[in-house]
Formats: structure tokens, C-alpha cells, sequence
């Protein structure tokens, strides 16, 4: 049924690794009953045209997921995309230094889902955002990553971020899917 709404994940590499990973691993334990499935099918069906082709289809269905499950983590990451976001290599990297405080600071993030979710939403948020990964994994990224997750438009870089947060581009912007046309 998801495949229909947002089609076929094949033909995009690295993305269909992570969304094997995600709906296999992860999503399914969100999950407690059909009307939960169905409620997540309907969000996505009313959001992914709103954004297709502007950003990460798998980045999508993550955070409608988190939107659905946790809406208040999901508003965490809306506030603070200053803190989950960056277009600097040395911050998806692990490289600033921070670590052991930004450790502590998503702890508390992750602690506000229900505790029979938190490790499901703590490798959600691992799958979002590299620096959340090296951060609770200790492990850096190769040169490529930072190039390969702007071209795949995912959440992590700056730049993506907010069109993940709303329904429609701003009056005056042009679409990056217009752009990538020209």
C-alpha cells in the first residue's frame, strides 16, 4: 500500500539500503494496531505530494512516523533544526567536540517517548540525522557522505530541513525539482 503512494524506492541506492533497514528494523514496532497503519497510510498519502521530489522520501516517512507516534519529539526536531541539521562536513562528521553534551541533550529527547519505544525512535533518529549516528555510534563518515546526502535532499543538511516542516514552498520560492529540470 505504501509502495503505491510513494512508488517503487529501487532505482535510488543508498535510500532503499535505509528504507530496508527502517521498515524492516524499526517502523513496524511503531505499529500497535491496523488503525494505526491506516492512519500512518492516510498522513502519507496526504504529505508525500506535497513534497515529492523536494526531499528524502524515506527522510519523509520517517519523521510522519515520529509526527504520528511522538509528536513531541517531532516538534523537537521542528525547534531546533539548528541542532539537527548543518551543511558542515565537521559537524555530521562528529568533529566538533561537543559530543558528550550532545549525547546528554538527545538522552533527553529520546526520553520523552513512551520507554517501550525509545530504542526504536533512538535508531530512527540515528537513520535521520549522520551526526546523531556518529554521535551514539562514535564512527565518522567517509569525503562522499556529505555530497551523497544533499544529492539524496535528506533532513541532516541545512538547506533540505525546512522543506520537511511544511506544506507548501513559500510564496516566491522556486522548487528544487523545477530547478533540477532546468
Amino acid at each position: 500500500e505504501l509502495l503505491k503512494i510513494v512508488g517503487d524506492l529501487n532505482h535510488q541506492g543508498t535510500e532503499q539500503e535505509r528504507w530496508d533497514e527502517v521498515r524492516l528494523g524499526y517502523l513496524p514496532y511503531l505499529f500497535n494496531s491496523m488503525r494505526d497503519v491506516k492512519r500512518y497510510l492516510n498522513m502519507v498519502e496526504f504529505r508525500y505530494p506535497l513534497v515529492s521530489g523536494e526531499v528524502s522520501v524515506v527522510d519523509m516517512l520517517i519523521l510522519e512516523a515520529l509526527r504520528m507516534f511522538v509528536p513531541n519529539i517531532y516538534e523537537v526536531i521542528k525547534l531546533n533544526g539548528d541542532q539537527f541539521a548543518s551543511d558542515s562536513s565537521a559537524r555530521h562528521y562528529g568533529l566538533t567536540g561537543k559530543n558528550e553534551e550532545r549525547k546528554e541533550w538527545l538522552q533527553e529527547i529520546v526520553g520523552l517517548a513512551p520507554e517501550s519505544k525509545r530504542a526504536i525512535i533512538k535508531n530512527l533518529l540515528k537513520q535521520l540525522f549522520p551526526e546523531v549516528r556518529a554521535i551514539y555510534d562514535n564512527i565518522s563518515w567517509g569525503g562522499d557522505s556529505l555530497r551523497d546526502w544533499q544529492k539524496d535532499k535528506r533532513v541532516c543538511i541545512a538547506s533540505y530541513f525546512d522543506y520537511y516542516f511544511q506544506a507548501s514552498l513559500p510564496d516566491g520560492e522556486v522548487s528544487e525539482l523545477e530547478t533540477d529540470k532546468l
